[in-house]
């Protein structure tokens, strides 16, 4: 389950759990199977928020 909460605008929010948890792929519950499987990522789950977030401000704050 995730909880989260944002302003108006969309542009502040808060999660719950922190997606920067999961900015390494050895916080993720199933690292060592991908690991041996040859299948662990570079970077964990909880990066595509951050990559979101700088485009839609390269976009749209410019």
């Amino acid at each position: 389950d995730i909880a989260g909460i944002c302003d108006e605008t969309g542009r502040i929010f808060g999660l719950m759990p922190h997606p920067e948890a999961v900015l390494s792929p050895f916080n993720a519950p199933d690292w060592q199977t991908q690991k041996l499987e040859g299948k662990l990522p570079e970077w964990g789950e909880g990066r595509i928020i951050f990559e979101n977030a700088v485009a839609f401000a390269a976009e749209n704050l410019g």
